[in-house]
C-alpha cells in the first residue's frame, strides 16, 4: 500500500532534467481541465548562495525504496510520463480535507497518517510553488512529540542547509526511520508464517502483499511462504500446472485462475436434497426410518470437527475405495488407529480389502500438518462405476501408527475419501494378515508374527511397556521448531574481525534442484528464514554413504572469528569405565541432535549462509559451528545430571542406559524417555536398541564381560592405504587416535 502511495506521488512529480540542461518542451497534460489561476504559498526567502529549489513537478523519486526504505513485493512501476500540473479556476480550497496533525505515535498510526498525507498531496500538490514548500507544509502538520522531531528539519529548510529535506522521498524515508515500529519486520514475518487462505485467493493475495510491505525478502522466500498458506486444494492443483510457474507473478496468476475455476464449478454443482421425503407407509415404519437416520448421523459424528478446523466441502468422492457391499453396513469393518505423534487421539479407520492402496483424507493431512511427498508417477483413481476421478493423486504421506497395539508403517495416498479419515487397503492387510471376525466386527493378530523386512531393518517395534512414550519416536513432531531454552547457542565474535562475503560454490543441476527443495522445506518448517546479514558463509553438498546428498555450510571463517566455548566433552575411556558390572543395555539415538537447540535470539544473523537462491539464516543450531558440540553436551548433561554415571552415559546425541537387572533397567529407561519427552527431544527408532546384552556404542562393542573394539574399525586401520601427503598422515593419525 505504501509502495503504491509513492508511485502515485511520482506520477505527480516526475523527473526533470538537470539545471544545466535545457528544459525540453512540455507535453500537454493527458487530461483537459478548465483553466484557472494557480494558487501559490509563500516560501522562505531564498539566499543568493542557497541551492536552487526545484519546482514541484521536477522532483526526483525512486519508488523502489518504498515508504520506509523497504523493498516492495511487486515490481516498480515504469517511469511516469512528463506531466504539467493542470491549472484550475474558481475556489482554491482543496476538496480533500487536510489530515489532522500527527502526534508522533509510532507504528501503524504513523503509517496510516503518512498514507493520508500522500493522498492529500496528490490532490493539492499542484497548488504549491515547489516540492520544498510542500515538504515544509507537511512538517508543519504535526503536534506534540512529532513537532519536536519536525522542528530541526524545518529549521534546516528555512536556513537553506545542505542536509535539509527537499523532496517527499527524503521526507518519507526520514519519517519512517523515526516513527516506524522497530518490531515491524519481526511481526510481519510472524504474521506471514501464520497467514492461510480462508476465503478466495484474491483476498489471500491482498492480505499477503499488505504484510509483505514491511518485509525485505527475496522472491524465493515469498514464493515458499505464499504456497505454504494456500488452501490445500489450490496448492495441489497448482503443483499439477505444466509447465510449472517459475516466477512469483506466474504463481499468483495460476492460483487466481485455479481458485476461480473451483468456485465456479462448486457454484454450478447440483445441490443435494437432504430434506426427508414424505412417506406413505404406516406410522410405525416412519418411526423406524427416523430412528435409523438418527443412528447413521451419530455414527458420522466421529468425523465432525469444529468451525476452526473445518475445511471446505470436497470436490468429489471416491466410492470405489469401498468394496461392493456398500449397502451391507454389517460387512464393513472399522478399527481404531493411533498415529505415532504427541497428544495423538485414536482415529476411526475403514478396513477395505477392495482398495488397492491405503488412503488418507487431505483434511486430516492438513489438520495434523503431516509432511507430504510427491509421487514419482501420478495415480488415477477409478470410481466404483468404472469412471475416472476428476483429478489425479500426486502426493502421499508415510505414517507410523498403532492398530490394536501393533505398530505399522504404511504409505497413504492423499485423496478425498468421503466421510472416512483413513482407509487401510489390501497392502496393509497382506502385510499384517490380521484375523478378522466379521460377525463381531473385530480383528486380532497372530501371537507369533515374523516382523517384515521393513520393520526389522528400518522400524523396530518399541517394547509395549514404553508405548506411553511413543511420541518420542515420531518423525512428524520433530519437524516443529524447538522452543528457546537457557541452552541456546550464542556466537560471540572476537573484536576487529572482518568476515566479508562468502563465495558461491558451483553446483551441478542435481545439486541445484536439491538445494532449492531443501530451502523451500526448511523455510516452510520455520527452521531457516531469509536474512539481511552483512556476513555469510558458503554452502556445498557432500555425498553420504547411501549416495544421497547432504547440505553443508562452510563455517570455517566464522569459526576462526568466534570465541571458543571450553565446555568439555566426556572422555571415551571414562565412559567405558562406568559400564563395568552392567548386564542389560538400551541405546537411544537422537534425531538431528544439534537441531534440537535454538540459536540465541539476536545471533541468528551470524549463521547466515549464501546460496544462488538468496541469503538465509538459521534459527536452530546447525552442524559445523565450532561451539556446537560444547553447547549440546552442556544441554544433555543438565537434563540427565543426576543419572549420569549411575544408569546413563551420554556422548552428544548418543545415549546409553545400563543396568544390572531387568526390573531396574525398565525403570531406568522409563525415566530417560520421560525426560526426553518433557524436553521435546525425539529419537530415531531405527537406530535404537532396547534391552540387549550386546550393543555398539561409539565404535566399541559392549557386553557384560567387557568391551572390545569393533572389528570393522580394526580392519580399516590394517587396510589403510599408505599415506603419501601430510594431510593423509593427519587423517590416519586422527582415526587411529580415536580408536585408542
Amino acid at each position: 500500500m505504501l509502495t503504491r502511495l509513492h508511485e502515485d506521488v511520482r506520477a505527480i512529480h516526475p523527473t526533470t532534467p538537470d539545471n544545466n540542461t535545457a528544459r525540453p518542451d512540455v507535453e500537454p497534460t493527458p487530461r483537459a481541465a478548465p483553466t484557472r489561476p494557480k494558487v501559490r504559498i509563500n516560501s522562505p526567502t531564498r539566499s543568493s548562495q542557497s541551492p536552487e529549489t526545484k519546482p514541484l513537478h521536477g522532483s526526483q523519486y525512486n519508488p523502489a525504496l518504498g515508504l520506509f526504505g523497504a523493498r516492495p513485493l511487486r515490481s516498480p512501476s515504469p517511469p511516469a510520463s512528463r506531466y504539467t500540473p493542470a491549472t484550475t479556476s474558481g475556489s482554491a480550497t482543496p476538496k480533500i480535507k487536510e489530515p489532522d496533525a500527527f502526534d508522533g505515535t509510532q507504528g501503524k498510526a504513523a503509517k496510516d497518517w503518512f498514507l493520508q498525507v500522500g493522498i492529500w498531496t496528490r490532490a493539492v500538490g499542484h497548488t504549491f510553488r515547489d516540492e520544498e514548500s510542500l515538504v515544509l507544509h507537511v512538517l508543519g502538520m504535526t503536534k506534540g512529540r512529532a513537532t519536536d522531531w519536525a522542528q530541526p528539519h524545518i529549521t534546516r529548510i528555512m536556513g537553506r542547509k545542505a542536509n535539509a529535506l527537499r523532496t517527499l522521498t527524503d521526507l518519507g524515508l526520514e519519517f519512517g526511520r523515526h516513527f516506524q515500529d522497530p518490531d515491524a519486520t519481526h511481526i510481519a514475518g510472524r504474521k506471514l508464517s501464520e497467514l492461510t487462505q480462508t476465503s478466495d485467493v484474491e483476498s489471500y493475495i491482498t492480505d499477503f502483499e499488505n504484510i509483505c510491505s514491511d518485509l525485505d525478502w527475496n522472491e524465493a522466500a515469498y514464493q515458499a511462504a505464499f504456497e505454504k498458506g494456500l488452501h490445500w486444494k489450490v496448492k495441489e492443483l497448482l503443483s499439477q500446472v505444466y509447465p510449472a510457474p517459475t516466477t512469483f507473478e506466474e504463481i499468483k496468476t495460476h492460483a487466481r485462475r485455479i481458485d476461480a475455476t473451483r468456485r465456479e464449478n462448486k457454484a454450478s454443482r447440483p445441490k443435494r436434497d437432504n430434506a426427508p421425503k414424505k412417506s406413505t407407509t404406516p406410522a410405525v415404519t416412519s418411526t423406524k426410518t427416523t430412528t435409523t437416520t438418527t443412528k447413521t448421523r451419530l455414527e458420522d459424528s466421529d468425523n465432525y470437527v469444529n468451525a476452526a478446523t473445518c475445511a471446505p466441502p470436497m470436490d468429489f468422492r471416491i466410492e470405489s475405495l469401498c468394496t461392493d457391499f456398500a449397502n451391507k453396513t454389517t460387512s464393513l469393518l472399522h478399527t481404531q488407529v493411533t498415529i505415532l505423534r504427541p497428544s495423538a487421539e485414536p482415529i476411526t479407520a475403514l478396513i477395505d480389502s477392495g482398495a488397492s492402496c491405503s488412503f488418507i483424507s487431505p483434511f486430516l493431512v492438513e489438520y495434523l500438518q503431516l509432511p507430504r511427498k510427491r509421487l514419482q508417477q501420478q495415480r488415477v483413481i477409478r470410481m466404483l462405476d468404472g469412471s475416472l476421478a476428476p483429478s489425479q493423486v500426486t502426493h502421499y504421506v508415510k505414517l507410523a501408527f498403532l492398530c490394536e497395539g501393533r505398530k505399522s508403517t504404511q504409505r497413504f495416498l492423499i485423496c478425498p475419501i468421503g466421510r472416512h479419515k483413513i482407509i487401510l487397503g489390501s497392502p496393509w492387510l497382506k502385510e499384517e494378515n490380521p484375523q478378522i471376525n466379521w460377525q463381531q466386527g473385530s480383528l486380532k493378530y497372530e501371537e507369533a508374527k515374523a516382523a517384515s523386512k521393513e520393520e526389522a531393518d528400518n522400524n523396530p517395534i518399541i517394547p509395549p511397556q514404553y508405548h506411553q512414550f511413543i511420541s518420542v519416536f515420531g518423525e512428524e513432531e520433530f519437524n516443529k521448531l524447538p522452543p528457546h531454552r537457557p541452552y541456546d547457542i550464542d556466537i560471540e565474535l572476537k573484536e576487529n574481525q572482518d568476515l566479508g562475503h562468502a563465495p558461491l560454490y558451483s553446483m551441478t543441476p542435481a545439486e541445484s534442484r536439491e538445494l532449492k527443495t531443501w530451502l523451500e522445506k526448511e523455510v516452510a518448517l520455520g527452521k531457516i528464514q531469509p536474512s539481511k546479514s552483512p556476513i555469510a558463509s558458503p554452502v556445498m553438498f557432500v555425498k553420504k554413504k547411501d549416495g544421497s546428498l547432504r547440505l553443508v555450510v562452510d563455517y570455517r571463517k566464522l569459526n576462526d572469528a568466534t570465541c571458543k566455548n571450553s565446555y568439555p566433552l566426556p572422555r571415551q575411556d571414562d565412559l567405558m569405565a562406568r559400564l563395568q558390572g552392567a548386564k542389560i543395555f538400551t541405546k537411544l539415538d537422537l534425531r538431528w541432535g544439534y537441531n534440537n537447540v535454538r540459536v540465541k535470539k539476536g545471533d541468528e544473523w551470524k549463521t547466515a549462509f549464501r546460496t544462488k537462491y538468496g541469503l538465509f539464516e538459521t534459527k536452530v543450531m546447525p552442524f559445523g559451528l565450532t561451539n556446537a558440540p560444547a553447547a549440546f553436551q552442556h544441554f544433555m548433561n543438565d537434563i540427565f545430571r543426576d543419572l549420569l554415571d549411575e544408569s546413563v552415559v551420554v556422548y552428544l546425541d548418543d545415549i546409553l542406559i545400563f543396568s544390572k537387572t531387568e526390573e531396574e533397567h525398565q525403570a531406568h529407561v522409563t525415566e530417560v524417555l520421560k525426560r526426553l519427552q518433557e524436553n521435546q527431544l525425539f529419537c530415531k527408532a531405527s537406530k535404537c536398541h532396547f534391552h540387549v546384552t550386546t550393543v555398539k556404542f561409539l565404535g566399541i562393542i559392549i557386553t557384560p564381560e567387557g568391551s572390545s573394539m569393533d572389528k570393522s574399525k580394526i580392519e580399516a586401520v590394517q587396510n589403510w592405504p599408505t599415506p603419501t601427503t601430510v594431510k593423509q598422515v593427519q587423517s590416519f593419525l586422527g582415526f587411529a587416535n580415536f580408536l585408542r
